[in-house]
């Protein structure tokens, strides 16, 4: 009779836990080899997921806005006053329209200084903010951060005394000239055209303001501080028009350290009209909120508006490289710039003609971001935010360095580009993309 042993079957556990560490790290090893081999040497800090993103995926993404809800302001109005709840609650409505995630923060919250996990900070009509405030938000806008402020920011301290124009001449280098005169119901604003936060807004269109919340109006004085819109109206006021329009800025916008900040002299809900002023608002909202938050904000131009011809001379040098040498007496001759798109891996090869390609004009990127599977011209799949990063880089590195100079410009090998392109270009350096 057979003598089963009591070791049959019995299955070897450790063994089996250290074949599986050793295959999970040679997987490792093979898979950071393989990037590698596409895209050179990579920081690892650019494959780890850090704390931040690892909370996002199990919470969800943080909220990257707050608005100010300043009881120190609150304390200064009439009591029964509705008025600050009113303008935050509009505030909250724009931004979730705009699906912007964002927090309602306290005065105490800025004083601590527990505001700078946050990329901008909303002050709406915060009159009224005390000097621990005002250190905190310098030194936030100095951090990089973003503030968008309404009307008479921080012109009282904290306990309702006046402290006077100071914050906004030094944050924001205006200077107070006047308040608009509740006499009249509305005041037109004019805006100007061909500015980052009035892109797509035509040149002159008037905004109708209320007046009464005494919308002001400033000058400015830093050349860091841009003026964008303007109270004077030529019709109806005297005066030489330049210097009218020079001390009646409403709306301006500039930078303060590493921050950005844009300044209105009028709370949001003081617009009021029909429906085209409310449409143009909203634009001019949302070109605000772009640009203070750094996402690309495209301009539509007419052609050929102010250019000598309706021509652009664009060279891409993909294949046949050396056929450049060609077009360089053409262009010395007849004084035109050009601009040259180039394969970066095919740049190495010719690296004589390339270092040529800076006299005469700019340096573009050609990348392929399409998706390796993707072999159907139709399906346009294009690579993740972090592998067109990836490419992104590496192309411009490799240019600048083969062309000792800066590239500006970026195309995608196929002309399709999302989100994803739009915002690997700006965290990369390069400052327009060209496309069908």
């Amino acid at each position: 009779m057979a003598v089963k042993s009591r070791y049959r079957g019995r299955i070897n556990q450790p063994l089996i836990i250290i074949s599986g560490i050793v295959l999970l790290v040679s997987s490792i090893f093979i898979y950071l080899f393989i990037l590698r081999g596409v895209y050179g040497r990579i920081d690892s800090s650019e494959l780890i997921p850090n704390s931040k993103l690892i909370k996002n995926a199990i919470y969800g993404k943080e909220a990257n806005v707050c608005i100010l809800y300043s009881q120190y302001t609150e304390n200064m109005l009439p009591e029964g006053s509705t008025w600050l709840n009113d303008n935050i609650n509009t505030w909250k409505k724009l931004l979730s329209i705009d699906k912007y995630k964002y927090d309602v923060i306290s005065d105490s919250t800025i004083e601590l200084g527990k505001l700078f996990k946050y990329q901008l900070l909303i002050l709406p009509g915060s009159k009224s903010l005390s000097d621990k405030e005002i250190v905190q938000i310098k030194k936030f806008l100095v951090d990089g951060g973003s503030v968008f402020a309404t009307s008479g920011t921080a012109s009282y301290s904290d306990d309702g005394k006046w402290r006077g124009w100071d914050f906004l001449s030094q944050t924001f280098g205006i200077k107070f000239t006047k308040e608009i005169s509740p006499d009249e119901f509305t005041k037109i604003h004019t805006l100007r055209g061909g500015l980052p936060i009035t892109a797509n807004i035509p040149a002159g269109f008037s905004l109708k303001v209320a007046t009464w919340d005494r919308p002001m109006a400033v000058e400015v004085l830093d050349p860091r501080t841009i003026q964008a819109s303007f109270w004077y109206n030529y019709r109806l006021q005297k005066g030489l028009t330049r210097e009218q329009i020079k001390n009646s800025a409403g709306i301006v916008y500039g930078s303060y350290g590493s921050g950005r900040f844009i300044w209105m002299g009028f709370d949001i809900n003081s617009i009021i009209g029909v429906q085209e002023d409310y449409v143009y608002f909203d634009k001019l909202f949302h070109n605000c909120m772009d640009w203070l938050t750094y996402k690309p904000i495209a301009f539509i131009k007419n052609w050929p508006a102010n250019y000598n011809a309706a021509a652009i001379l664009v060279s891409m040098l993909s294949e046949n490289i050396e056929n450049e040498n060609n077009l360089f007496p053409i262009l010395k001759s007849e004084n035109v710039p050009a601009t040259f798109f180039i394969n970066s891996s095919k740049a190495e090869n010719y690296k004589n003609i390339v270092k040529m390609l800076p006299r005469y004009g700019d340096i573009g990127a050609i990348v392929n971001i399409r998706h390796l599977s993707s072999s159907n011209d139709s399906l346009n799949v294009l690579n993740d935010f972090n592998t067109q990063l990836l490419k992104f880089k590496k192309a411009k590195t490799t240019l600048d360095y083969l062309t000792n100079s800066s590239v500006s410009g970026g195309i995608p090998f196929y002309s399709t580009y999302d989100h994803n392109t739009l915002q690997s270009l700006i965290k990369d350096g390069y400052k327009y993309i060209f496309a069908d």
